[in-house]
């Protein structure tokens, strides 16, 4: 019990370091327990119905959409007679929520995380262990792979994920198409019909949209922005991850020299071509207000240009360009964002099983109609078709050798895990300091980062 204590307290202090920063995070508490209203979409089940002896739970929620959320609880309230609590807290207390519910011995069938969030809980006694015959081994929906690998701890595996049978999900990239237009510069979307949509295309086109748009002296208009984690995506898209893993330790990988390639070319756009917005990471409102022409973002927030005022028709979708060491092909994000666990000590997984098979139902079918996580489903026949021409377009996550372990889903967004040490990365690449240089600087901050997360993994973590 003393050694348990400890990794919940060493939890709180090292697993933040190896979480993807997510920008858009709700906050609040939801109301509790009543019986789901509003339309449902989804009326059946893609799974056998279970029986469920407690069919009341909690459900405890970091971020949007909500609607979806109603709906999956609108299904499980049919099928079960379950009423839900929801729950929602802001992001960046996952940790310290969990750690106290399972202090506290306060039970939560179900609690949504993102897919590097369950290997370091679970370490830490953070989770439940799903029981794996229970689920149907046959069944196409369950990614069995993910779970097998990245949820899995000493032989237990301890979230659920599943296969997007809807289409592999690409890496979204966003453009000012009606911008574009009016300065007769050909667009993201015209490069890749061409099959010249790379690294090199996207620099020339970030300075061809760099403009001084009223001759006042200043530039006003800048080709590119994007937020802290944008390195995800152009590792992502170059077919490296900056860490590796092998007997269940990390390792930096920050030495590669596709590695290198995706920080220098943000260095070269932001400091020799100056095609990079100048603001400090305000790469939403840039982009709304016309003052960027291309962003790396969600696709929720594509969706939600819309909402917040942006004439339809301008933002337009495209996939984030290939790397030099993709050869050419546009790789997938990694096939499973969200994850469904159960929090320690609530013994009720029968619920938290029925909850997700609910939840699969409901994802997998609004996404016969739009991509999984959007704010809004209103998407016209020309973005589902573009969207279905993208899926086509891509590598298909599982065949692109990025594995579905620390080496993938895990290593990709590491060096952007921690806000403060990603902040002052970037600052320094912004101050045209050598990327070798900045590299060296931090290795061993990241370093320590990584000790610290092996040794939770390791079951050797102590207090700090």
């Amino acid at each position: 019990m003393k050694k348990t204590n400890l990794l919940v307290k060493a939890l709180l202090v090292t697993l933040c370091l190896t979480m993807v920063l997510q920008l858009a995070a709700c906050g609040g508490n939801g109301g509790g327990g009543e019986t789901p209203a509003g339309p449902q979409r989804v009326e059946g089940l893609l799974f056998e119905e279970r029986t469920v002896e407690d069919a009341n739970m909690d459900l405890l929620i970091f971020w949007s959409p909500k609607s979806d959320i109603q709906e999956i609880n609108a299904l499980y309230y049919k099928k079960y007679g379950g009423k839900v609590k929801i729950i929602e807290k802001q992001w960046d207390a996952k940790t310290s929520t969990i750690s106290s519910y399972v202090a506290a011995g306060t039970p939560c069938e179900v609690v949504l995380l993102a897919t590097n969030d369950v290997p370091t809980m679970a370490a830490s006694g953070l989770l439940d262990e799903i029981p794996m015959d229970k689920l149907d081994k046959n069944s196409k929906y369950f990614n069995f792979d993910l779970m097998n690998s990245d949820f899995t701890y000493k032989d237990k595996v301890y979230a659920i994920n599943y296969n997007d049978t809807t289409g592999t999900r690409f890496i979204p990239f966003v453009y000012n198409a009606k911008l574009f237009k009016k300065y007769g510069v050909k667009t993201p979307y015209e490069h890749f019909k061409a099959g010249n949509w790379d690294f090199d295309q996207f620099r020339k086109t970030a300075a061809e949209m760099t403009m001084d748009t009223d001759d006042d002296g200043f530039v006003d208009l800048f080709g590119f922005d994007a937020n802290l984690v944008v390195f995800g995506s152009f590792f992502s898209s170059n077919a490296v991850q900056p860490v590796k893993y092998h007997d269940n330790k990390y390792s930096l990988n920050l030495e590669d020299s596709r590695v290198l390639e995706c920080y220098q070319l943000y260095s070269d756009m932001f400091n020799i071509d100056k095609s990079m917005n100048q603001s400090e990471f305000k790469y939403y409102q840039n982009f709304l207000n016309e003052r960027s022409a291309m962003v790396q973002v969600s696709i929720d927030s594509y969706a939600q240009f819309y909402l917040d005022g942006m004439a339809k028709g301008s933002a337009e979708l495209c996939l984030f360009p290939s790397g030099p060491a993709a050869n050419g092909k546009y790789f997938a994000s990694d096939a499973g964002h969200t994850s469904v666990a159960s929090v320690k000590g609530t013994n009720n997984m029968d619920a938290t099983l029925a909850w997700a098979e609910c939840a699969i139902s409901v994802w997998l079918e609004l996404g016969q109609d739009s991509p999984r996580e959007t704010l809004n489903y209103y998407w016209n026949e020309d973005e589902k078709a573009r969207i279905a021409e993208f899926n086509e377009a891509v590598v298909p996550f599982a065949e692109t050798g990025l594995k579905h372990n620390s080496e993938g889903v895990h290593g990709v967004n590491f060096p952007t895990a921690n806000w403060i040490t990603a902040q002052s990365i970037m600052s320094d690449i912004r101050r045209n300091t050598s990327v070798q240089t900045v590299i060296e600087r931090y290795k061993p901050t990241l370093q320590t980062q990584l000790d610290n997360v092996n040794a939770i993994l390791a079951g050797t973590a102590v207090a700090q």
